[in-house]
This record gives C-alpha cells, structure tokens and sequence, in this order.
C-alpha cells in the first residue's frame, strides 16, 4: 500500500512560527506518513528580467502553479528541522534545487534534518528550470546536468565516509567530511522532472538517469496516471538494471492537486496511480480552504481517508 503524504502549503501558509505548528498539528491528525515541500530560493520580478527567456512561467500565480517574487517560499531543510520536533511523520523535499546550492553544504543540511527526524527523510532534488533564478544566484545554469549527477555522487560519499577525496569537473574535496554522518547512509536521493506529458521519448535521458543515479521518481504535479508513466517506469528500471541496480527498489511519488482534479478525480487518480505502482500518494490540498482553519482541517482529514480506502 502506498505512503499518504500531505504537500506543505508553502505560498498560502502565514509567516509565522504558530501557523506552522498549526499546521502541522493537522497533518499529525489525519494520520499522513510523511509531508513534502517543494523549493526556491528567489521569486524574481518577470518585468525586469532580460529578454529571450519564458516569461509564461512568471505569470501571477492564479492557479498555484507558476511564480514570482509575491510568492512565499518557505526553505525547506530549516522549515522541516522544525516540523521534526512535533511529529513522527517522514519528509520529503520535492523538489530541492540543488545546482543551486553548494554541494557539501546541502550534505550537510540533509545529514542534520535526517538525524532531526530519526532517519526518516527523502532528500528530493532537481536541476531546475529558471535561468533568472540561477543568474540570480551566481549559478550556472548552462552545465547544471553535468554538475547535478556528480552533486549526488559526492553527496553520498560525504554521507557514508568519514573522510572524502574527490576530484570532479565541478569539485575538489581533499581529506574532508561532514559530521556528524545521517543516520541513513546513504540518504535516499530521489529525482524529480522528466514531465511525459508529451511522451516518454523526449524526457529519455532525463528518465534514464532516475535509474542510473536515482532512489525514486517525483512525479510533476498535473502527470496523468496513463500508459505513459508505464513506458516511463519500463526506462527506469531498465536503465537501473543495466546499472547493476535493482529496479524493483526504485520508488514512485505522485503529486496530486485536489484542486485540479476535484475530489472525484483525485479518488480516482489514487486508484489509477496505485495501480501503476506508486509508492508514494502526495495529497497536494491548496487553494481548498485557508491553511489551518477547521474547514483545511476537516478536508485534509477526509482526502487522506479516501486515499487510503482507494490504495488499499
């Protein structure tokens, strides 16, 4: 049966200390395995960014979907070491941008927050997409592929080793490591992106290295449970194999906006998605109700229990 997990509410949440507790509160009491939050370190102004790049993804966020600098972006690694103190539950970045951030550092972090919380987390990382964000961050974007495959090599090393030497196109580690270690070693590492909207063959690298580097695939929010991800699945645990891995420890997150479906669509993507083997059923509610109000409460409590009913 697949984990329930409830996405933190990052743009729709208050600042502040109490509604976070609150928050939390709820996902403690409607019984949710674990909760995710997704990231970004800036919000830019779409108005003054260069020409030559998608401005349609900075649109104002009517539908929670694309952002700007309005939008609230709590950070997640800090946020979550918080959330571990009031709750047994797991957690999951979905996704961190890692090639914007220093290697060692996010090592680091994640080793903290998994000790935090027992062993219970799920570092969810991705390349990105919003070059304005990377410029604005003194980050490459151009070489973030390459930089991204040897981020989690040597993450992992750092994780399991007490002392590192590393030599890579992108760093240079002599004789060094992070303690204290995690209490996973290493820490599942799972890759988010490869949107199969439009078919598995254009995201086939992106696929493929989800089954060579990766403990799971985070799905994108609005993927369609259909044949797709079928054929998505079939390149992973294919690339897995010809890795030496074992395809079959590869997990599959799915993110579902209750918003987007209804609530008789997302009862029926719980079922279509356990179908296809999902491991993990990510209940998206924003835009529902006002974050801790007893009405967000009530409807966290009662999408959880349907998921549950439809992936048993």
């Amino acid at each position: 049966m697949p984990r329930i997990g409830l996405h933190f509410p990052s743009r729709e949440i208050p600042s502040s200390r109490a509604a976070l507790k609150t928050w939390v509160a709820i996902a403690n009491e409607a019984g949710v395995d674990y909760v995710n939050m997704s990231d970004h370190i800036l919000g830019v102004d779409p108005s003054k960014q260069a020409e030559g790049w998608d401005r349609k993804w900075m649109l104002p966020s009517t539908v929670l979907a694309a952002y700007n600098h309005e939008d609230r972006w709590h950070e997640p690694l800090v946020t979550m070491g918080f959330l571990a103190a009031l709750g047994e539950m797991e957690f999951l970045t979905s996704v961190l941008v890692l090639t914007q951030r220093n290697t060692a550092l996010v090592a680091k972090q994640a080793a903290q927050l998994d000790i935090l919380c027992d062993g219970r987390l799920r570092l969810g990382v991705g390349v990105g997409w919003n070059a304005a964000e990377f410029a604005s961050v003194g980050a490459d974007f151009s070489s973030r592929g390459r930089r991204f495959r040897e981020q989690i090599a040597l993450m992992r090393r750092f994780w399991t080793e007490d002392v590192v030497s590393f030599e890579g196109e992108f760093h240079s580690v002599r004789g060094a490591g992070i303690a204290p270690r995690p209490v996973q070693q290493p820490i599942p590492v799972w890759i988010g992106g490869a949107n199969v909207g439009k078919g598995v063959e254009p995201v086939t690298g992106l696929l493929r290295r989800i089954g060579e580097i990766g403990d799971g695939w985070c799905t994108n929010t609005g993927t369609q449970p259909d044949e797709k991800i079928r054929g998505a699945m079939q390149v992973i645990r294919t690339a897995a194999r010809e890795n030496g891995r074992d395809p079959a420890g590869i997990g599959l997150d799915a993110r579902l906006s209750v918003r987007m479906l209804g609530r008789d669509g997302f009862a029926e993507h719980v079922s279509a998605w356990t179908a296809l083997g999902a491991t993990h059923i990510n209940i998206d509610a924003a835009g529902l109700a006002a974050t801790g109000s007893s009405e967000y409460a009530q409807t966290v409590r009662e999408l959880v229990q349907v998921a549950r009913q439809r992936s048993a």
